[in-house]
């Protein structure tokens, strides 16, 4: 997604609505370098951030990179919940 889009929203926030309600991974494509424009990327839970121009193995790299990290955070939420009521159900000792 690109950063600057035309509209009222712009691509970081459009970026953290779509992972907010779809739990895509976001991988940016921008010609903005800026430390303030990198760190509201990174606030806004992008798994990429590829400046302009870009090259085809760069975007694959990067998609490659994203989805791979995607997959890793879903299995270890998937994991963390299915140990999640064992370990609720369990006494505490005092």
């Amino acid at each position: 997604m690109d950063i600057q889009l035309d509209g009222g929203i712009s691509g970081i926030a459009a970026a953290a609505a779509i992972r907010g309600h779809l739990d895509i991974p976001v991988v940016f494509l921008t010609a903005h370098a800026s430390a303030e424009t990198v760190g509201r990327a990174v606030e806004s839970g992008a798994f990429g951030y590829l400046l302009k121009p870009y090259t085809v193995p760069e975007l694959k790299a990067a998609i490659d990179i994203a989805l791979h990290k995607h997959n890793t955070e879903i299995a270890m939420r998937r994991a963390l919940s299915s140990r999640l009521p064992a370990d609720v159900a369990q006494p505490q000792s005092i």
